[in-house]
């Protein structure tokens, strides 16, 4: 490497020079239960990165047949050890002395058998030499770890069909010429396609690379069905990529690359903010190329306001029905414990006592002196008695104790139940029901004081 001065390519292979970076030997194993459809033999894939470059990987059938899941998962667990025992040995040559490896799985039963050496009955056939990695766990020499299948490159290495469709089809198109082979992908940038091709072969990646053409890689990911490389563009869409200018492009490659969650998020954007949206270039294009998708658009910008106005409306509904709450709670507080607010006229505060925290009863201060003192107080007269009587019968109805509560009226109100009309006695449940609804959502560890804005 003294030699190669400021080189950064030979042969077509990239140069890194890395030295004061900790390169870490990472391993990811995954099995396939009896994938060979003939001998019904399970399939171990593995794969080595060191710095985050692909130094080995494998994909093989295991020896014997397994079991179960967990037996394949544990014989592929050890064959990967046996990897790594190979690649620290070369490494510690090579003056990279590694001490710790890590080894990554995504089965949970698999890690608990090689950490747990316990006796079961499932488990007590597999060969003596599939549990090498239990000396290896002992020794300090590797570490198991769990990952989640979603994130396991080894997780490529074991499904034949996945791999073989991609390469096999690419394959089958490109062209040799002068010795060279070529593959010709039309309408997408060369680097584009390198960056694809380098996913396919070690399912790595450089940042900066993926942000260039992450809309380009999305429908290679799409149109050659790379399950994996498409989760890392959509992710990457989803949170870094997606800006105002861009959202109706990549609306629409989303509905063309069947990425839904994809399509909810451009959407939300554009309801949100479809002043902004709308003036970009993005637009003006999709208004001329696709009039139906613009008409959806405003559509769903329609029902998001009108869904905004029933939820304000519910809101204001709620906060009716919560005073109203607070408005028994306060009447019976009157009546029962006396406020040191407004009365009753005939108990007077000690030293000791506060002012109530009722904050209706503040409410209700003028409304209670004027109906006690009040001559035309009966139904049907003034405005504000008739609010106190309706208050009145409304706590009658939300309580439990008549005969001895201390409400005016309450066991008054009681009797006349029964002398109302069906429509009037369904009404009056029906708001009963409402407010009691209304303070039973807020739950058990509310405050008095309800602020809902």
């Amino acid at each position: 490497m003294k030699d190669l001065g400021d080189a950064k390519q030979i042969l077509g292979t990239r140069i890194i020079r890395d030295r004061d970076k900790d390169l870490k030997l990472q391993g990811y194993v995954d099995a396939d239960l009896a994938s060979d459809t003939d001998t019904r033999k399970s399939t171990t894939g593995f794969v080595y990165t060191l710095g985050n470059i692909t130094v080995c990987w494998a994909s093989k059938l295991q020896k014997i047949v397994a079991l179960s899941t967990t037996e394949a998962e544990y014989v592929s667990v050890t064959e990967a050890g046996k990897e790594m025992v190979w690649l620290q040995s070369f490494l510690d040559e090579l003056g990279k002395k590694q001490h710790k490896g890590i080894l990554y799985s995504d089965s949970q039963s698999a890690i608990f058998l090689a950490k747990n050496p316990a006796f079961h009955s499932r488990t007590k056939h597999i060969q003596l030499r599939y549990h090498f990695i239990r000396s290896l766990l002992d020794d300090g020499q590797l570490i198991l770890e769990k990952i989640r299948g979603s994130e396991n490159p080894g997780d490529m290495l074991t499904k034949e069909s996945i791999a073989s469709q991609v390469l096999g089809t690419i394959l089958q198109q490109s062209k040799v010429k002068n010795g060279i082979r070529y593959i010709s992908i039309l309408g997408v940038p060369c680097e584009a396609v390198h960056v694809f091709i380098r996913f396919l072969y070690s399912s790595c990646y450089e940042e900066d690379e993926m942000k260039r053409f992450v809309l380009h890689l999305l429908v290679l990911s799409h149109s050659y069905s790379v399950s994996s490389l498409k989760r890392v563009c959509l992710d990457l869409l989803e949170h870094d990529c997606l800006t105002k200018e861009n959202v109706i492009d990549i609306l629409q490659l989303a509905w063309s690359c069947d990425a839904p969650q994809l399509s909810i998020i451009c959407v939300r954007m554009v309801v949100k903010d479809l002043k902004s949206v709308s003036s970009t270039e993005g637009w003006k294009v999709m208004r001329r190329a696709n009039p139906s998708l613009e008409q959806e658009l405003v559509e769903s910008v329609v029902e998001a306001d009108l869904r905004k106005q029933e939820r304000l409306r519910k809101i204001e509904e709620r906060k009716v029905y919560l005073q109203l709450h607070e408005a028994m709670e306060a009447l019976l507080h009157i009546c029962r414990d006396g406020c040191g607010t407004i009365g009753p006229c005939d108990k007077m505060l000690k030293g000791s006592q506060f002012a109530c925290n009722f904050p209706a009863c503040k409410g209700l201060e003028s409304l209670v002196h004027h109906f006690s003192k009040c001559k035309s107080r009966v139904p049907g007269g003034c405005i504000h008695c008739k609010h106190m009587w309706q208050l009145l019968e409304l706590h009658s109805r939300m309580c439990d104790e008549p005969d001895s509560c201390k409400a005016p009226r309450c066991r008054h109100f009681k009797e006349k139940m029964h002398q109302q009309t069906t429509k009037e006695e369904a009404k009056w449940k029906l708001l009963v029901s409402t407010v009691i609804a209304a303070k039973i959502a807020l739950g058990p560890f509310t405050t008095r004081r309800i602020d809902l804005f």
